[in-house]
């Protein structure tokens, strides 16, 4: 029980219930993408594939999935280290950085701050630093992964809905190298200029203690085991729904 509570309080501290919380949207964009194709689809097999994504990928079953994986993998101790390092005052005063960049004029200064860095750049030393720090985050391999696992679902029921082709791991990673390289580019890209508005009056040391933190082996192992079970999720998920249809399909 205590490993439980602990747990939900990591996912929600290390920012994956955040990411999660992408879901819905990143359902809305792919069915809009698919929409937007020129290969055909009725309004029925469009309801089909929706249904299946939102069902198999809800927030509430990742959450439940990813617990599990966590308990298993992680032990009282280990958790109770990740949780010091969540907790501990360089990391919590970024987090309370990351929350005030919300704010609208905040984003909107982001926003012009990418056109000055463009014609700018920061010394190399500085980005350096917050591409260390975007690594050893660990979010822009779990963000890379949502999306790309995600499109290989869609892909998967497409291919099932339209041909009844079932196909395979290796085919769906070559068919999206690409469009993972793109997804990571676009991640770096956007973490790099965030990190380095965030932190342009940060002195350098503060932030290597940041990165030093983050780079703690429990943490390390927390999301590495919160990437391993998302992407196992996602592929069980996308099993299911070829059964599913399949099933559907016979009816």
């Amino acid at each position: 029980m205590v490993q439980q509570l602990i747990v939900q309080q990591l996912l929600h501290e290390s920012g994956i219930v955040e990411l999660l919380r992408q879901m819905p949207n990143l359902i809305d964009q792919e069915m809009a993408n698919l929409k937007a194709t020129p290969v055909p689809f009725s309004d029925q097999e469009l309801i089909k594939i929706r249904f299946e994504l939102e069902r198999r990928l809800a927030v509430t079953e990742l959450k439940k999935h990813l617990r599990d994986k966590l308990q298993a993998a992680l032990n009282e101790q280990s958790l109770r280290h990740v949780q010091n390092v969540l907790q501990s005052p360089t990391v919590e005063q970024f987090k309370r950085l990351q929350i005030a960049m919300q704010d609208d004029s905040i984003q909107y200064d982001i926003r012009a701050y990418k056109a000055k860095v463009k014609g700018d750049a920061p010394r190399g030393g500085r980005i350096e630093l917050m591409e260390t720090l975007n690594r050893v985050l660990y979010q822009r391999r779990i963000e890379s992964d949502l999306k790309v696992e995600l499109r290989k679902n869609l892909l998967a029921s497409v291919s099932w809905i339209k041909s009844n082709e079932l196909i395979n791991e290796a085919m769906l990673e070559k068919e999206l190298a690409q469009y993972r390289e793109r997804v990571l580019e676009q991640i770096d890209s956007d973490a790099r200029i965030y990190f380095l508005y965030m932190f342009k009056r940060t002195p350098s040391h503060e932030l290597k203690d940041l990165i030093a933190a983050y780079g703690a082996p429990e943490f390390k192992l927390f999301m590495a085991t919160c990437n391993e079970a998302l992407v196992e999720a996602f592929r069980t998920a996308r099993a299911e729904t070829i059964s599913a249809l399949s099933l559907a399909g016979a009816n």
